[in-house]
């Protein structure tokens, strides 16, 4: 079973405040399956010894004049308690997907958190390269789901193009499967 990840920080760097959590189950038809969403306490990411930095401040601050307060402030819990629900969440994932960034900051607020290892190291899964091999330009794609910032949201929005990016590496395969077996066919006509 897939599971896609994906956080909102004030940071940007490894150890960065992590203000949200979201996650869904997926299968490569699109179909999503159960959902995970929740909002951390910026000071007790502090406590914890988690940074913060001005770009993604006046990030924030931008998201904040253009779309509103960001969801995250409401609703907060405590980090090590969201960590352990995520870690307990994310158990029936055989392959986790996110942005590398995501799974960097995460496995290292889980170690500060007490948790050798919030995800499998072989089960993550980066959507960079996925939609790299693919060939598929995301950007120029018509989606349904759209980037909120709101990382449940989020979530949805990438199982929608990683799911094309999966279904155009298939079409490759598929194409350089009939291609090999037209040339192996040539080949035993020739000989």
């Amino acid at each position: 079973m897939n599971l896609m990840v994906d956080i909102e920080t004030l940071g940007t760097d490894y150890n960065g405040v992590i203000t949200q959590i979201g996650a869904c189950y997926f299968d490569w038809s699109g179909i999503i399956g159960e959902t995970f969403l929740q909002n951390i306490q910026i000071q007790s990411c502090l406590d914890e010894g988690l940074t913060t930095d001005a770009g993604a401040i006046k990030f924030w601050l931008e998201q904040t004049a253009k779309n509103g307060v960001p969801d995250w402030l409401t609703g907060a819990l405590p980090l090590k308690a969201v960590i352990n629900d995520f870690c307990r969440f994310n158990r029936k994932a055989e392959t986790i997907w996110s942005h590398g960034f995501d799974q960097t900051i995460l496995q290292a607020v889980g170690r500060k958190c007490g948790i050798r290892r919030l995800m499998p190291y072989r089960n993550l899964r980066d959507i960079r390269t996925l939609v790299s091999l693919s060939g598929v330009n995301v950007k120029k794609q018509e989606l349904v789901a759209k980037k909120t910032h709101n990382a449940l949201d989020d979530c949805i929005y990438q199982v929608e193009y990683c799911v094309k990016c999966y279904q155009a590496i298939g079409e490759k395969n598929g194409r350089a499967a009939k291609a090999k077996e037209g040339i192996q066919e040539s080949s035993n006509r020739e000989g």
